[in-house]
């Protein structure tokens, strides 16, 4: 996914060279955000990582959580235990629960003047709640939540299910009751297609962030400054965001010089950029929370054997692989934390290694034949299938690897397609071998348990519930996430908590890890506050300035 950002520079500035081309001077951004039209607005819908950055724009939640802190946005101060706004009960049948009071500042208001209040929060869950399978909730937070209660216009209590750490609070996106209740109330069914989101996007009661909608042309939004936006003042005044559908239509819009801040997780783009318009941007490296790895399939009698996933990951050569395929801009994984991501612990590592590969191969009972290929001792062949979607890197990565493979004597099939799926209930079925995926969890280790721990492969004795599609069964897996449930808000059993289930997931091998990638910031050499100074990836919009 990609987002640039185009900027007009201050009048009589002066540029040479391909600069000179830029646009003319003003306080007007450009933006482009590549994914489907139309953008989703709405809070609730849509997971598209491009509508997303379209949704940060111009609304924001009460608060935002940075690691294990609560950094309030529209309210007045974090929960807390010491004055008793967050405290732990038992319900009447004997269940843990956490009730989080907040009180919202008086000075936050929707675009159109009006106060947001706790109605809007109670109105945002319910229409969570009754559409929790038709919405995009992108962690298990949200599913904790079991009530929303007003005590005042200002002031309001969360329920969550269980005992609730602080990194583990869950707000609703903010919903502006006094316009889309009454269309809510009207019909629940068709609600998200008569939202004023759909009807009347550009009215200024919809948004609460540093921008508005002002207006909407075919695959073009138009943005201006909120200036009941409590935050941070924004330097632009206006934004123009183009979303193309393809990054055919995005790289158009680059190159015709209207971008000048660009992120990008398509590192072959970014990079084509970087060399092409050296004169133009600055390049900003980030280290990506996204793990590209391999599922494997449990049901697999081959791959289910941990030896076997060990000579698969120590006969790839990863660092050469990040060489090749992303200019050594990224970091070889070796479990599911990248070193900058907090809670990282060191683990086991897989230094690229032939000759330890072909010991484990050797001793699972897979010897080498007078063909140069691997067999068991009933003569069937070391063979799987690995299956990916035909886009970056994979299309790349997925060749390299089945030639890695092949020298260890493994015949490896190559299966694109492009209907491929993390979530399918038949994914045992359907996979029969691995499958190339890139996942972040979002240090939300309630998605982790879904993942990886055994009790939530779906299946009839649970109710189909869980997200362990590849049937995942690792014991030691198992008790460090059971030890992770029962530390409750004890900070250092937490730790160790995590600590143990890094160093489970890197011996046990649930799945292969490959590389964590790189976010690309571009950012012309005018503009700065566009990245975070320490770890360079991108910046709130309403940070972004023009260089003194």
């Amino acid at each position: 996914m990609v987002v640039g950002l185009g900027c007009p520079l201050r009048a009589g500035e002066k540029v040479e060279g391909q600069m000179a081309n830029r646009p003319s001077p003003g306080r007007m951004i450009t933006t482009a955000v590549m994914g489907t039209w139309p953008v989703l607005l709405h809070p609730l819908r849509g997971g598209e990582w491009g509508h997303n950055i379209v949704r940060s724009y111009v609304n924001r939640a009460l608060f935002q959580q940075v690691n294990d802190d609560v950094i309030c946005v529209f309210c007045v101060s974090a929960p807390s235990e010491k004055n008793y706004t967050l405290r732990s009960e038992k319900t009447s049948d004997g269940h843990d629960v956490t009730v989080a009071t907040y009180e919202i500042r008086p000075d936050a208001r929707w675009g159109d003047g009006e106060p947001i209040t706790s109605a809007d929060l109670v109105f945002s869950f319910e229409v969570m709640d009754v559409n929790r399978d038709k919405i995009f909730i992108n962690n298990t937070k949200m599913d904790s939540i079991i009530k929303i209660t007003q005590i005042t216009d200002k002031k309001f209590s969360i329920i969550q299910r269980g005992v609730i750490c602080s990194d583990r609070l869950a707000m609703p996106p903010l919903i502006p009751s006094h316009l889309e209740k009454e269309i809510w109330d009207k019909s629940h069914n068709n609600y998200f297609d008569n939202s004023l989101y759909i009807r009347q996007p550009n009215n200024p009661g919809l948004y609460n962030g540093p921008f508005l909608v002002l207006g909407i042309d075919e695959g073009l939004l138009h943005l201006k400054r909120n200036n009941f936006w409590i935050g941070r003042k924004p330097y632009f005044e206006r934004v123009d965001v183009y979303a193309p559908r393809d990054q055919d239509g995005l790289n158009q819009i680059v190159r015709s010089k209207r971008v000048d801040n660009f992120t990008t997780l398509m590192f072959s783009m970014g990079q084509n950029i970087v060399r092409d318009f050296k004169d133009i941007y600055n390049p900003y490296y980030a280290p990506s929370d996204y793990l590209v790895h391999l599922k494997v399939n449990f049901n697999n009698i081959i791959l289910s054997d941990v030896r076997v996933r060990k000579a698969l990951l120590l006969g790839i050569d990863r660092d050469g692989l990040l060489d090749k395929i992303l200019d050594g801009k990224g970091i070889v994984a070796q479990g599911l934390l990248n070193p900058f991501m907090p809670g990282y612990v060191a683990v086991s590592r897989y230094p690229y290694s032939t000759k330890k590969a072909e010991q484990w191969l050797d001793e699972s009972g897979w010897l080498r034949g007078n063909d140069g290929l691997r067999y068991n001792a009933a003569g069937e062949p070391l063979k799987f299938e690995l299956r990916y979607r035909r886009y970056y890197p994979w299309v790349d990565l997925a060749p390299s690897l089945a030639a890695a493979w092949r020298k260890l004597g493994i015949t490896v099939n190559l299966v694109e397609d492009p209907d491929l799926s993390g979530d399918a209930l038949d994914s045992r079925q359907r996979y029969t071998g691995l499958v190339g995926f890139a996942q972040n969890f979002d240090q939300d280790w309630d998605t982790v348990r879904l993942w990886y721990h055994s009790s939530m492969i779906p299946r009839q004795g649970n109710g189909w519930q869980g997200s362990n599609h590849f049937g995942i069964d690792s014991p030691d897996l198992d008790r460090a996430l059971d030890k992770l449930a029962t530390a409750r808000c004890s900070r250092d059993l937490r730790q160790a908590a995590m600590a143990d289930i890094q160093r489970a997931y890197a011996d046990g091998l649930p799945t292969l890890p490959i590389w964590f990638g790189t976010v690309l910031t571009l950012s012309d050499k005018r503009l700065s506050d566009t990245v975070d100074a320490q770890t360079f990836s991108a910046a709130p919009i309403e940070n972004w300035r023009l260089r003194d």
